[in-house]
Protein backbone atom coordinates (compact mmCIF):
# COMPACT_ATOMS: atom_id res chain seq x y z
CA UNK A 1 0.00 0.00 0.00
CA UNK A 2 1.27 3.45 -0.90
CA UNK A 3 0.74 6.55 1.19
CA UNK A 4 -0.63 9.34 -0.99
CA UNK A 5 0.64 12.90 -0.48
CA UNK A 6 -2.10 15.50 -1.01
CA UNK A 7 -2.42 19.26 -0.71
CA UNK A 8 -5.72 20.88 0.27
CA UNK A 9 -6.91 24.48 0.02
CA UNK A 10 -8.76 26.19 2.85
CA UNK A 11 -10.66 28.91 1.01
CA UNK A 12 -13.08 30.81 3.24
CA UNK A 13 -15.45 33.66 2.39
CA UNK A 14 -17.95 35.14 4.86
CA UNK A 15 -17.89 32.07 7.11
CA UNK A 16 -18.34 29.57 4.28
CA UNK A 17 -15.69 27.22 2.91
CA UNK A 18 -15.15 26.11 -0.68
CA UNK A 19 -15.77 22.37 -0.86
CA UNK A 20 -15.29 19.82 -3.68
CA UNK A 21 -17.50 16.80 -4.43
CA UNK A 22 -16.82 13.93 -6.81
CA UNK A 23 -20.11 13.25 -8.57
CA UNK A 24 -21.71 10.06 -7.26
CA UNK A 25 -19.62 9.98 -4.07
CA UNK A 26 -21.12 10.13 -0.60
CA UNK A 27 -18.67 12.66 0.80
CA UNK A 28 -17.13 16.07 0.17
CA UNK A 29 -13.56 17.31 0.65
CA UNK A 30 -11.36 20.37 0.41
CA UNK A 31 -10.18 21.30 -3.10
CA UNK A 32 -6.67 20.24 -4.08
CA UNK A 33 -5.04 16.99 -5.03
CA UNK A 34 -1.93 14.90 -5.41
CA UNK A 35 1.63 16.17 -5.26
CA UNK A 36 3.60 14.85 -8.20
CA UNK A 37 7.11 13.44 -7.85
CA UNK A 38 9.64 16.27 -7.57
CA UNK A 39 6.93 18.93 -7.14
CA UNK A 40 6.72 21.28 -4.16
CA UNK A 41 3.47 21.29 -2.20
CA UNK A 42 2.64 24.96 -2.83
CA UNK A 43 3.26 24.54 -6.56
CA UNK A 44 1.09 21.41 -6.58
CA UNK A 45 -1.77 23.29 -4.94
CA UNK A 46 -1.56 26.17 -7.43
CA UNK A 47 -1.52 23.64 -10.30
CA UNK A 48 -4.42 21.57 -8.93
CA UNK A 49 -6.65 24.62 -8.40
CA UNK A 50 -5.86 25.93 -11.88
CA UNK A 51 -6.79 22.52 -13.33
CA UNK A 52 -9.98 22.15 -11.26
CA UNK A 53 -11.26 25.73 -11.20
CA UNK A 54 -9.29 27.67 -13.80
CA UNK A 55 -8.38 30.35 -11.26
CA UNK A 56 -5.19 31.99 -10.09
CA UNK A 57 -4.57 31.60 -6.39
CA UNK A 58 -2.14 32.71 -3.74
CA UNK A 59 -1.06 30.04 -1.30
CA UNK A 60 -0.55 31.58 2.12
CA UNK A 61 0.06 30.02 5.50
CA UNK A 62 0.49 26.34 6.22
CA UNK A 63 -2.19 25.09 8.62
CA UNK A 64 -1.07 21.52 9.22
CA UNK A 65 -1.81 17.95 8.20
CA UNK A 66 -4.54 15.38 8.53
CA UNK A 67 -3.73 11.69 8.11
CA UNK A 68 -6.57 9.58 6.79
CA UNK A 69 -6.99 5.85 6.18
CA UNK A 70 -10.02 3.92 5.04
CA UNK A 71 -11.05 0.69 3.38
CA UNK A 72 -13.59 0.08 0.61
CA UNK A 73 -14.34 -3.42 -0.70
CA UNK A 74 -11.16 -4.77 0.91
CA UNK A 75 -8.93 -2.09 -0.64
CA UNK A 76 -6.95 -0.06 1.91
CA UNK A 77 -6.13 3.59 1.24
CA UNK A 78 -3.89 5.92 3.24
CA UNK A 79 -3.26 9.61 2.61
CA UNK A 80 -1.61 12.61 4.23
CA UNK A 81 -3.47 15.88 3.53
CA UNK A 82 -1.40 19.05 3.95
CA UNK A 83 -3.69 22.07 4.35
CA UNK A 84 -2.90 25.65 3.36
CA UNK A 85 -4.83 28.93 3.49
CA UNK A 86 -5.50 29.99 -0.10
CA UNK A 87 -6.97 33.20 -1.47
CA UNK A 88 -8.31 33.94 -4.93
CA UNK A 89 -10.00 37.18 -5.98
CA UNK A 90 -12.22 35.20 -8.36
CA UNK A 91 -13.86 33.00 -5.72
CA UNK A 92 -16.81 34.27 -3.66
CA UNK A 93 -19.34 32.44 -1.50
CA UNK A 94 -22.17 34.17 -3.37
CA UNK A 95 -21.72 31.84 -6.34
CA UNK A 96 -20.55 28.27 -6.88
CA UNK A 97 -17.44 28.21 -9.06
CA UNK A 98 -17.49 26.45 -12.41
CA UNK A 99 -15.60 23.16 -12.40
CA UNK A 100 -13.12 22.52 -15.21
CA UNK A 101 -13.29 18.77 -14.54
CA UNK A 102 -16.48 16.89 -15.48
CA UNK A 103 -16.39 14.53 -12.49
CA UNK A 104 -16.00 17.23 -9.80
CA UNK A 105 -18.37 19.95 -8.62
CA UNK A 106 -17.87 22.74 -6.08
CA UNK A 107 -20.03 24.43 -3.47
CA UNK A 108 -19.67 26.63 -0.40
CA UNK A 109 -20.57 25.18 3.01
CA UNK A 110 -20.78 26.60 6.50
CA UNK A 111 -19.32 24.54 9.36
CA UNK A 112 -22.85 23.58 10.44
CA UNK A 113 -23.20 21.65 7.15
CA UNK A 114 -19.95 19.63 7.38
CA UNK A 115 -21.45 16.65 9.20
CA UNK A 116 -24.54 16.38 6.97
CA UNK A 117 -22.46 16.56 3.78
CA UNK A 118 -19.87 14.11 5.21
CA UNK A 119 -16.74 16.28 4.94
CA UNK A 120 -13.70 13.96 4.85
CA UNK A 121 -11.33 13.44 6.47
CA UNK A 122 -13.70 13.86 9.42
CA UNK A 123 -11.20 15.69 11.70
CA UNK A 124 -11.41 18.65 9.30
CA UNK A 125 -14.94 19.33 10.52
CA UNK A 126 -13.69 20.43 13.92
CA UNK A 127 -10.40 21.92 12.70
CA UNK A 128 -12.14 24.22 10.22
CA UNK A 129 -14.84 25.17 12.72
CA UNK A 130 -12.17 26.31 15.19
CA UNK A 131 -9.73 27.70 12.64
CA UNK A 132 -10.39 31.42 13.20
CA UNK A 133 -10.49 31.21 17.00
CA UNK A 134 -7.35 29.07 17.27
CA UNK A 135 -5.28 30.92 14.69
CA UNK A 136 -1.56 30.21 14.79
CA UNK A 137 -1.81 26.64 16.06
CA UNK A 138 -0.58 23.97 13.68
CA UNK A 139 -3.03 21.19 12.91
CA UNK A 140 -2.40 17.52 13.32
CA UNK A 141 -5.17 14.95 13.27
CA UNK A 142 -5.55 11.35 12.21
CA UNK A 143 -8.33 8.90 11.53
CA UNK A 144 -5.95 6.04 12.31
CA UNK A 145 -6.26 4.61 15.79
CA UNK A 146 -3.17 3.45 17.64
CA UNK A 147 -2.98 -0.33 17.75
CA UNK A 148 -0.83 -2.78 19.60
CA UNK A 149 1.46 -4.48 17.14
Amino acid sequence: MEIELLVRAVIEDHGRFLIAHTKGAGNVYLPGGHVETGEGMKHALVRELAEELGVDVEVREYLGAVEHAWQVAGVHSHEINHCFVVISPGLHATQAPHSHEDHVEFTWLSPSEFEERNLQPAPLRQLLSKWRTESGRLWWASTIELRDR
